[in-house]
């Protein structure tokens, strides 16, 4: 098991870092333990591998930008590590159910609604962007 200390450390590590490849060499050295201690003691800890963990991270912060602006899905895609849209929306996809863009557009679909205007109010999403 990891300290709490050394957990706190590795999540804000794994949060600052979400946008470049994190290798559990990496992860490891960030917390001073050798990649094969580090991981076992990562899923002892965490409950799930560093790469499982690393990709709910991803997602989720994949799931604020969507929701907050207009930022293309590519941008998207890079800003939470992945180098490609379509790599991006494969792991969405798999993650939630739903493609980026679908999330994207359900996202504002409720937010229209839950502010009184008619679903489907909100500006249409620009289907070339992405």
């Amino acid at each position: 098991m990891l300290s709490s200390d050394v957990q706190r450390r590795l999540e804000a590590f794994i949060r600052a870092n979400l946008s470049h490849a994190l290798t559990i060499a990496m992860l490891a050295a960030s917390v001073h333990l050798s990649p094969f201690h580090f991981a076992r003691s990562f899923r002892n800890t965490f409950g799930v591998t560093p790469h499982q963990y690393v990709t709910r991270e991803r997602v989720m912060k994949a799931h604020h930008l969507l929701r907050s602006g207009g930022m293309p899905i590519g941008a998207v895609a890079r800003a939470v590590g992945y180098s490609s849209h379509g790599q991006f929306s494969t792991v969405f996809r798999r993650v939630t159910g739903s493609s980026p863009r679908q999330y994207r557009r359900r996202s504002r679909e409720a937010s229209s609604h839950d502010r009184g205007a008619a679903p489907g109010a909100q500006a249409a999403v620009d289907p070339g962007r992405g």
